[in-house]
């Protein structure tokens, strides 16, 4: 079986980056509006542009083929054409400019691998196969989104408020006690309306202020 990649998980903070995504067909434009839903800055470069691109807000729009040029002043890179050919000449022009560069279904011309995420009032989960099994980390995906329920959002705002308390008061927010609360008490204290008193619980076992 085709080996995996092993990668580092990061967050990528791309508002107002500029993004090169080289394609623009359907798989093209759902990763170009993944950025620009972000607030990157979209060129896109493609002979024909499918509607589904035409719907992205991109900053500059080229119907033409990929040139090395295309990526003086880009921060990242997407290529997602279907030629392999081309996806890996965008790979070897980005990292000859040290361009963070994503493939398409092609992960040994990526520098960066693209998880499949949940994202939901503030919470971001991010699950990669490696470049494996892309179908495999999407079908988690769906698994995880029914795990993030409005008790665990709930459980999340509580926990995210105290931590904003303790940097404002400027006391140190890595401490213990954190983990014995939220594994032990914290469904089944929102579960059973008791909010103020999960609240109080990590308050008092992290050494929150009042």
């Amino acid at each position: 079986s085709r080996p995996g990649i092993e990668i580092v998980p990061i967050g990528l903070r791309v508002e107002g980056k500029p993004i090169l995504v080289v394609g623009a067909g359907h798989i093209a434009a759902r990763k170009a509006m993944a950025y620009a839903s972000q607030g990157a800055k979209i060129t896109v470069v493609a002979p024909e542009h499918s509607a589904a691109m035409d719907a992205v807000e991109a900053e500059v729009r080229h119907h033409r083929a990929f040139r090395p040029a295309d990526l003086d002043g880009q921060w990242f890179a997407v290529t997602a054409t279907g030629l392999p050919e081309v996806d890996g000449a965008v790979f070897r022009e980005a990292e000859a400019r040290r361009i963070w560069c994503n493939a398409a279904d092609d992960p040994q011309h990526c520098s960066v691998i693209l998880p499949a995420v949940v994202r939901r009032d503030g919470i971001t989960i991010a699950i990669s196969s490696g470049g494996r099994s892309p179908a495999t980390a999407s079908w988690l995906r769906r698994r995880i989104e029914n795990l993030v329920d409005d008790d665990t959002i709930a459980v999340f705002a509580i926990a995210a408020g105290i931590r904003d308390r303790m940097r404002t008061a400027g006391r140190p927010t890595e401490v213990d006690g954190w983990n014995e609360v939220l594994d032990n008490e914290a469904l089944e204290l929102v579960a059973g309306g008791k909010h103020a008193e999960l609240a109080r619980r990590l308050s008092q076992a992290v050494g929150a202020p009042s």
